[in-house]
């Protein structure tokens, strides 16, 4: 089981100074993502450094801790960039997480998100491609898009779809907060928004869906 955590978990109460809500959780919530049954975590979100590099340290000091694998961000652009690895019945299945830039965006030594750099992107897909074993499928998941819209904007569908021609099996994208359309491209498919399992907001329409 692999969620998107678009919260960080930690104690500290120092916000950085951005626009929209800060969000987090108590550290302790980590076990219970465990004991839930969740495997792998993407933090590769515009909220994940909602309380600063600290909180996203607490964060991955806590997931660690429970036994939960994580990606998308890290001390520095090359950690953050880091793909997950995972072997499942015999195949194996990489997974890259990288968000639109906003306030969250890790910088070449700081803690933060990846970024959307198809320079990087280029040369992590060398880096799988050329290892002793490899990688059967890789799995984007992409932090862009319109909030509370089921739709891709033009520049997202084509981001999407370059992503399938280099390579990409699939590319979900989990910014919207709303289930979103899909689309079979290539031999890749493409999620332009997967709604919300675990959401604290009420006021949008769609939101539990």
């Amino acid at each position: 089981t692999v969620v998107n955590l678009e919260c960080v978990l930690t104690t500290s109460t120092a916000r950085i100074l951005k626009v929209g809500p800060h969000f987090k959780a108590h550290p302790w919530c980590a076990k219970g993502l465990r004991e839930a049954g969740i495997d792998l975590i993407n933090l590769a979100n515009n909220h994940i450094k909602d309380f600063g590099e600290a909180g996203i340290e607490e964060t991955t000091r806590s997931l660690r801790a429970n036994g939960i694998e994580y990606f998308g961000a890290g001390r520095g652009l090359e950690e953050a960039a880091r793909p997950a690895s995972v072997q499942l019945y015999g195949t194996t299945v990489a997974f890259i997480g990288m968000a639109e830039s906003e306030f969250s965006i890790a910088g070449p030594s700081s803690w933060g998100a990846n970024p959307i750099d198809l320079i990087q992107w280029c040369n992590t897909l060398s880096d799988l491609r050329s290892k002793g074993s490899p990688v059967d499928h890789i799995i984007v998941l992409l932090h862009a898009g319109n909030e509370h819209f089921q739709y891709p904007n033009p520049w997202l569908q084509r981001l999407c779809r370059f992503l399938v021609d280099q390579g990409a099996s699939a590319v979900i994208c989990q910014h919207s907060h709303v289930a979103g359309t899909y689309e079979i491209y290539r031999d890749g498919v493409i999620v332009y928004g997967q709604g919300n399992f675990a959401y604290g907001r009420d006021r949008e329409p769609h939101s539990k869906e």
